[in-house]
């Protein structure tokens, strides 16, 4: 069975998105740099990329073009986007991404059978509020900008219960960036 992790970069007051619907604020940070080898580590079991329509139309038009590791592990992983309107979901010269229409927890529960290791939510900030409210999560991965933006968009639902969560593991850069990773369930 896959673990479900969300990894989320997020500003110091949790916002994955910034009041303007943008997230230059961390796109353009660039004590990103620092981070790449471990963020590459952490995908190790990488099996599988969930995306909802929004952030597949960014990423297609970026990562299929992108050079070096991480590239090419997105590139070469299989992607499935949940949407009810994409009619294809092309990856540039790389298999396309598979467009799923079924229920989320009925999706996400087959691919986790299909899957022995890591499937992985980027971005997708409306599927990630839903994957919360389904109880679907394993694993949250935050990468924290040491920035503030005041107001904008977090990725859970405005009425999720309070969940505790257990830390599995922590790190600071020199740029001031934490990753923290959270065992959800």
């Amino acid at each position: 069975m896959a673990t479900l992790i969300v990894d989320q970069y997020v500003s110091v007051d949790g916002m994955a998105e910034a009041r303007d619907g943008g997230s230059s604020f961390f796109q353009d940070f660039e004590g990103l740099a620092e981070t790449e080898q471990d963020h590459l580590d952490d995908l190790q079991n990488l099996q599988a990329i969930v995306l909802g329509a929004n952030t597949y139309r960014m990423f297609a038009k970026f990562w299929p073009k992108a050079d070096g590791p991480l590239a090419a592990l997105i590139n070469q992983t299989p992607k499935h986007v949940l949407s009810g309107s994409l009619t294809e979901a092309p990856w540039g010269k790389h298999a396309p991404a598979v467009i799923e229409r079924d229920s989320l927890r009925r999706t996400i529960v087959q691919l986790g059978e299909q899957h022995a290791g890591d499937i992985v939510v980027w971005g997708s900030l409306q599927l990630c509020a839903a994957l919360f409210e389904e109880d679907l999560v394993d694993v949250l991965r935050l990468w924290t900008v040491p920035v503030l933006v005041g107001a904008g968009r977090g990725f859970t639902p405005p009425k999720l219960d309070l969940r505790k969560l257990k830390l599995a593991t922590s790190k600071t850069y020199s740029s001031g960036v934490i990753a923290a990773t959270y065992a959800v369930r």
